[in-house]
């Protein structure tokens, strides 16, 4: 399915350096400045990911994603492009609940 061709894509964007490796680390994933349409593709990638590592493992043991966006501070605005369209795909497309972290109003976990 698409999710699928996202987690493909992005991977062989991270393989070939288009794509900082350094995104995801210890569960997060870091879009800051990042062009929205690669954003998604990176959180479609990332939340395949996750949802196959979660399968191989016992029940309740997962781990959690935190996204981050930034808050949007220096665009126009005010209002981050990114959590918006990011915030939409999680629930439109994943329909996952999504927490905002209180001290990092630019992040989702």
């Amino acid at each position: 399915g698409s999710h699928s061709e996202a987690a493909r894509l992005f991977a062989e964007a991270q393989a070939s350096r288009a794509v900082p490796s350094e995104w995801i680390s210890d569960g997060v994933l870091d879009l800051h400045g990042s062009p929205w349409r690669l954003a998604l593709l990176a959180v479609r990638g990332a939340v395949e990911d996750m949802v196959q590592a979660a399968a191989e493992v016992p029940r309740g043991s997962a781990k959690g994603l935190r996204i981050v966006t930034g808050a949007g501070f220096h665009a126009e605005g005010g209002k981050s492009v990114l959590w918006s369209v990011v915030l939409a795909l999680l629930r439109e497309e994943f329909h996952v609940t999504v927490r905002h972290d209180a001290h990092d109003v630019g992040s989702f976990v």
